[in-house]
C-alpha cells in the first residue's frame, strides 16, 4: 500500500496549482467565491467465524477473529466551471486478531499481517471543467456503473458485508447532455486498480468506453460499452469487449409504501491467454455473461424494507476446451455475508495455492491468480431475500 502514493503525486501537484491560480480580473468581479467541501468517515469491523475445512487434507482457513479498519477522507473545491477533487483511504487494512496465509500471494487483499498502520490508497485526484458543451474530467478517479457488477467504486454500502477495494482509474472523459433527458459520455482509462488489474504490480490495462443514459423522472436506463486490452505482469494477455445494460426505477404506493426496482446485465466476449488448458495453446476465446434483477418494497412509517434479488453468473463446464465461459461479478458487489465472500472465496484461494505448489505438479497453469474469486459471485444462480429495519432515520 505504501507505493500507492506515487502515481498520485503529479495529480496532487496539479490540484495545488489549480487552487493557487488567480482568476482573470473580469471574472473576479462576477464569479461567486470558491466553495470548499470536505468529508471523513471511519469504519471499524470486528468479525468472528468458525474454521472451514477447505480440502480433503483437512486444511483450514485458520482465521477465527479479526478486526479491520478504514479511514476515508476527501475534499472538493469548486471555482466557476472548475472542480478539483481529492480523496484517499488511510490506515486501511487488518488491525488486530488472527492472520492467515491462505492465498496471500494471489488474493487482492491478503490477511497475512497486521497492516492497517501503513495502509494508504489515493482514490481521487482529478479536475473537471464544465462548459456549455459538457464536462471534461481528467486525473485519478473512481469508476462505477449501474449496480456495480462490472465497475464498482466501493462507495455504495451493501446490505451485508463491506467493500474493500473500488475501481480507480487514470481517466480522461467527456460527458455531455445533448437533450434534457439524455446523457452521453466517452473516455479512456489507464487502470490503476480494479478487480482485474493492479498497475503497481505490473499489470497494464487500458480501457476505451462509451455510455448513454436516459433520464425519465424517477426512472433511469442506460448502456455502457467498454473495450479492455491488458498486458499482465506474468506476460499474459487479455482483450475483451463488454456491453452492460442497466435500468432503475422507483415510485410511491398507497399506505406509506414505496417500491424500487433495478436490473443489470452484461455480456463479455474476446480472447485471453490466461488459464490455458494446454501450455502450447496460444489462447482461448472468452464468452461469458451475467445479470441481476432486484426488487424492493419499503414501508416508511415502520422503516421496514423487504428486498428480493435474483442473480446469475455463468460458469464453465469444460475447462479443457478453447472457450472461457466463467464470469466473475466485481469483488465489491456483495451477495450475502458468508457464502461468496468467505467460504467460496477461501475455497478458490486454497485451490490456487495447491495449483502453485510444486509438490502437486511441475508447473502451475498460466494466470492461476485469476482463478481466485476474491469473494465475487461466479458460476452461480441465486435468489437472495433480505429484510432491513431502520429504527432511526439514516440507520439501517
Amino acid at each position: 500500500m505504501r507505493s500507492a502514493y506515487r502515481p498520485g503525486v503529479v495529480m496532487l501537484f496539479l490540484l495545488a496549482t489549480l487552487a493557487a491560480t488567480p482568476a482573470a480580473r473580469a471574472e473576479e468581479q462576477t464569479e461567486p467565491p470558491p466553495w470548499l467541501e470536505g468529508h471523513a468517515a471511519y469504519r471499524l469491523l470486528a468479525l468472528a467465524m468458525d474454521d472451514m475445512v477447505l480440502d480433503q487434507a483437512g486444511t483450514q482457513q485458520g482465521q477465527n477473529f479479526w478486526m479491520e479498519q478504514r479511514l476515508r477522507v476527501g475534499a472538493t473545491l469548486r471555482r466557476g466551471g472548475l472542480t478539483a477533487k481529492f480523496g484517499a483511504d488511510l490506515l486501511t487494512g487488518l488491525l488486530a486478531g488472527d492472520t492467515t496465509n491462505l492465498g496471500a500471494r494471489l488474493v487482492q487483499q491478503p490477511r497475512d499481517r497486521h497492516n492497517a498502520h501503513r495502509g494508504f490508497m489515493l482514490r481521487d485526484a482529478m479536475i473537471a471543467w464544465r462548459s456549455a458543451y459538457g464536462e471534461l474530467r481528467l486525473g485519478q478517479q473512481v469508476s462505477h456503473w449501474g449496480l456495480g457488477l462490472l465497475s464498482n467504486s466501493g462507495a455504495e454500502p451493501p446490505p451485508f458485508g463491506q467493500q474493500r477495494l473500488g475501481d480507480v482509474m487514470e481517466r480522461v472523459a467527456f460527458f455531455t447532455r445533448p437533450l434534457p433527458w439524455l446523457t452521453t459520455g466517452l473516455g479512456a482509462d489507464l487502470v490503476f486498480r480494479d478487480s482485474n488489474a493492479e498497475l503497481l504490480e505490473g499489470d497494464i490495462g487500458v480501457n476505451a468506453f462509451a455510455a448513454l443514459i436516459v433520464h425519465l423522472s424517477r426512472h433511469t436506463a442506460g448502456v455502457y460499452g467498454v473495450y479492455r486490452t491488458q498486458w499482465d505482469h506474468d506476460d499474459e494477455r487479455l482483450e475483451v469487449g463488454v456491453v452492460d445494460l442497466y435500468a432503475h426505477g422507483q415510485g410511491d404506493l398507497p399506505r406509506g409504501l414505496s417500491w424500487d426496482a433495478a436490473l443489470e446485465g452484461m455480456l463479455e466476449a474476446g480472447r485471453t491467454s490466461r488459464m490455458r488448458a494446454e501450455p502450447d495453446l496460444e489462447g482461448a476465446d472468452v464468452l461469458a455473461g451475467g445479470a441481476v434483477v432486484r426488487g424492493a418494497l419499503a414501508h416508511k412509517p415502520s422503516r421496514l424494507r423487504f428486498t428480493v434479488e435474483l442473480g446469475f453468473a455463468s460458469g464453465d463446464n469444460d475447462l479443457n476446451d478453447d472457450t472461457v465461459r466463467q464470469l466473475h461479478f466485481h469483488s465489491d458487489y456483495r451477495v450475502g455475508l458468508i457464502l461468496f465472500r468467505e467460504q467460496l472465496g477461501a475455497l478458490s484461494a486454497r485451490s490456487a495455492d495447491r495449483l502453485e505448489d510444486a509438490g502437486h505438479q511441475g508447473q502451475a497453469p498460466h494466470g492461476v491468480r485469476h482463478a481466485v474469486s476474491n469473494g465475487g459471485v461466479t458460476n452461480a444462480l441465486y435468489i437472495w431475500p433480505h429484510l432491513a429495519f431502520g429504527p432511526l432515520a439514516g440507520i439501517t
